[in-house]
């Protein structure tokens, strides 16, 4: 994030200054025009999504800071279901389904043999969906919620050709992967 820590403020996207994480002015804010359901670096860049968009965020010739809506039509409703890939592209969730975006901010949906899948997830739960890449496997895990249920039961993969589910016998409630050479994806 170039040295900056970026929060929400209400509908605001806020940097601090440069080195001094702590430390906003006033003025430094990019409004959204929804509520922000999360943000992420990639590419360089960094973005700011709500449900319904994904927003550049940039700088501007006075110092303040805008963001720039995608013309994607996709957003992010579950902020722990993105992740950057070995394969180029990050992936995220919205209320459609999985989506993924390169380096040119090319965003594509993916994953398009489970969409009947999306009729059987629990809608109200699905903000609280995870998923990583799993650097070993190569491919990209999320745990959503079916419908019936609260906690993410059931895991989606995909490995950038197509997507498969699992059910194992526990909720997820978080998914990380370990920064050593073993690289372990813990739940």
């Amino acid at each position: 994030h170039d040295g900056c820590l970026f929060i929400v403020d209400g509908r605001n996207i806020r940097r601090s200054e440069p080195g001094f994480v702590g430390t906003f002015q006033r003025d430094t804010f990019a409004p959204l025009p929804g509520e922000p359901t999360g943000g992420f670096s990639f590419a360089g860049r960094n973005y700011a999504t709500t449900e319904m968009s994904i927003f550049r965020i940039e700088d501007t010739a006075s110092g303040n800071i805008v963001a720039r809506a995608l013309p994607s039509g996709r957003g992010l409703v579950a902020p722990q279901s993105w992740d950057a890939t070995g394969l180029g592209v990050g992936v995220g969730l919205d209320r459609n389904g999985f989506w993924s975006m390169d380096a040119e901010e090319n965003i594509r949906p993916i994953m398009e043999e489970n969409r009947t899948l999306f009729a059987r997830l629990n809608p109200g739960a699905l903000s609280r969906a995870v998923g990583r890449w799993n650097p070993v496997k190569r491919e990209y895990v999320c745990a959503v919620p079916e419908a019936g249920t609260s906690g993410n039961s059931l895991l989606i993969t995909w490995d950038g050709t197509g997507g498969r589910r699992q059910r194992h016998s526990i909720t997820y409630s978080s998914l990380c992967v370990t920064r050593d050479w073993r690289r372990y994806m813990l739940a």
